[in-house]
């Protein structure tokens, strides 16, 4: 059994792999998203620790303080992750995606996701946003590497991607504490899925179905996701998806 398998097989257990993305986790290697050297981890002194937590369904640290150097014993703040894989399909679900939808990703990050989105929907109805220029150059080297190539683009999430606008759903992968206008603007009539928190509260998915421009959704769960770096100075710190 391959590594990739196992992970399929531990989504599979928990009851967290819904059929329709059967497919697509089974054909997207996770292990081509992720650095050789991750928090906690590095490939060429050990191997076997690095292939443990790449393929098991927990969050993977990929930055750390913006990927800034961080000297040791200073403060470590979590900026960049692969999210956990169930918290992705959680998510996934939450937006209902359909063959055939245009999809736009707020927050690149490794490319996992717009890789599952690819594999799903096809290259052109995928475009994701990314804020951090290094972050966004290694995604592109992953998607390329695994065989993808979504429309990527190196800006501030917030103000969405309107050259490729309408789009059917919107999915978020920081969490944020407020809906842009912007989303609302270029995804009129769809869905909108993103991680929400506030100074008070420190998360909860936020379900928006979209109408002629105006919202109206659910919050549900209890997601743990890193901030929108336009806020994240408003919060005590940030934790990896979970």
């Amino acid at each position: 059994m391959t590594t990739q398998q196992r992970l399929v097989e531990t989504l599979n257990n928990k009851g967290a792999l819904p059929l329709e993305w059967q497919d697509t986790v089974a054909s997207v290697d996770r292990g081509l998203f992720i650095p050789s050297a991750i928090d906690g981890g590095d490939f060429a002194t050990g191997p076997e620790r690095w292939l443990r937590a790449v393929y098991s369904d927990a969050p993977v640290v990929t930055q750390v303080n913006d990927g800034k150097s961080t000297p040791e014993g200073a403060f470590r703040l979590f900026t960049s992750s692969s999210s956990k894989p169930s918290i992705m399909l959680e998510m996934l679900g939450l937006l209902d995606v359909r063959e055939g939808q245009r999809i736009l990703e707020i927050g690149t990050g490794t490319g996992y996701n717009a890789a599952w989105l690819s594999h799903r929907l096809g290259d052109g109805n995928v475009t994701s946003v990314e804020v951090d220029a290094a972050i966004a150059s290694r995604a592109v080297e992953n998607l390329k590497r695994a065989g993808f190539h979504p429309v990527t683009v190196l800006g501030d999430g917030r103000a969405g991607h309107g050259e490729r606008a309408p789009y059917d759903r919107v999915i978020c992968t920081y969490t944020v504490r407020d809906v842009p206008r912007a989303w609302l603007e270029q995804c009129p009539d769809g869905r909108i899925v993103t991680p929400w928190g506030s100074s008070f509260f420190s998360g909860s998915y936020a379900t928006l179905d979209v109408v002629d421009g105006k919202a109206r959704g659910t919050f549900s769960g209890y997601p743990a996701f890193m901030w929108d770096r336009t806020q994240q100075d408003r919060v005590v710190g940030h934790t990896p998806a979970r």
